[in-house]
C-alpha cells in the first residue's frame, strides 16, 4: 500500500505549509466545509494552482456552525 500524505486545509493563510517541502508532497487535501460554501474563489485558485491534488470537503466543519437541531433528530 502506497503512503499518501494528506492535509487539512481550514484557512487560507494555511497555504504556505502546501509547498514544503515540495509542491507535490502532499496528495490531498481535506477542505473546511465554510471554505467550500463561503470562498469558492479563492479555493478554486488554490486548487487550480496545484495540479494532481485531490480533495475532499469536510461538511462537519460547517455543520457545527449552526444550531443543532439542524443537524439532530428532534423528533425523538
Amino acid at each position: 500500500m502506497a503512503i499518501e500524505h494528506w492535509m487539512q486545509f481550514g484557512t487560507f493563510a494555511e497555504q504556505r505549509h502546501f509547498a514544503y517541502p515540495t509542491l507535490d508532497t502532499y496528495k490531498g487535501v481535506i477542505i473546511n466545509g465554510n471554505m467550500a460554501a463561503y470562498a469558492p474563489d479563492g479555493l478554486a485558485a488554490f486548487l487550480l494552482e496545484r495540479t494532481g491534488l485531490i480533495y475532499l470537503i469536510d461538511p462537519m466543519t460547517h455543520a457545527f456552525q449552526h444550531d443543532p437541531g439542524f443537524v439532530t433528530d428532534n423528533e425523538g
